[in-house]
């Protein structure tokens, strides 16, 4: 089945079937600890689409990542000894993301999912 026509039961499912069962005990975690806040808005299903078929594509990135809900919108997020990003599944397919590193000029932009991930991967490997 597409991912864009899953419901989010659906899409956590399958991201179990392909072994993301701690990104998918996250996100459970962080919407049961936001539905009962009243100043933070619920998951929009686009924004958990966009990540789960980032998900499939770059698992190379997942390693120490974190994952968060702001605004409806899923967000990950790196720490590394010396870099560190973000990044946020928009609702139309493109990902919002910032990067920087100790000894490289910082930046910020919104792009493709393959634009965004290289970029960051490209951050990230200066922290390792």
């Amino acid at each position: 089945m597409n991912v864009d026509q899953m419901n989010q039961a659906e899409i956590f499912e399958m991201l179990e079937g392909k072994g993301f069962q701690p990104f998918v005990d996250r996100l459970r975690y962080v919407l049961e600890c936001i539905q009962d806040d009243p100043e933070e808005r619920p998951l929009k299903l686009q924004s958990l689409r966009e990540f789960a078929k980032w998900l499939a594509d770059y698992e190379v990135l997942t390693s120490d990542m974190q994952i968060s809900i702001f605004d409806g919108l899923i967000h990950v997020e790196w720490h590394l000894n010396t870099a560190s990003a973000l990044m946020k599944f928009r609702l139309d397919g493109k990902i919002r993301f910032a990067a920087t590193h100790t000894v490289r000029k910082g930046m910020q932009d919104t792009d493709t999912k393959e634009n965004a991930s290289r970029t960051v991967q490209d951050y990230l490997l200066l922290g390792t």
